[in-house]
């Protein structure tokens, strides 16, 4: 029982630490997917294409960078309470840290790795 509230206080570790990781990259990938939109939008404007096969390259890669971008916001948005909650309470990420930390010293010292030192009879515990 001890080892399954461990594992599930470890799992939620590992979920808050992802949520930040996940906020990050999706933060980047927006900013990456506007700049391309905005770098084909100017070549537009300047670069006018003539042949429709072209003018056909540049509309896909305008849908595929809106699709990227429109994945990750809503992977924000999905994601906004925890890290908005995350960003309120800075030190709730060190405190689960420790707080699992300990939890697993704990567990560990109850499945088998007690020391003991003896403080009388010592020969009872030589080899």
């Amino acid at each position: 029982m001890p080892e399954n509230i461990v594992s599930k206080m470890n799992d939620f570790r590992g979920i808050i630490n992802q949520a930040v990781s996940i906020k990050n990259q999706c933060e980047a990938t927006i900013k990456e997917c506007e700049g391309a939109i905005c770098d084909i939008r100017h070549y537009l404007e300047f670069n006018y294409p003539v042949a429709r096969s072209e003018k056909t390259k540049l509309c896909k890669m305008i849908h595929q960078y809106q699709i990227e971008r429109r994945k990750a916001k809503n992977t924000l948005i999905t994601i906004e309470p925890l890290t908005k909650y995350l960003e309120e309470h800075k030190n709730f990420i060190n405190e689960i840290g420790k707080l699992t930390n300990e939890m697993n010293k704990l567990n560990g010292r109850l499945n088998g790795q007690r020391i003991y030192v003896p403080r009388i009879l010592n020969e009872l515990f030589k080899g």
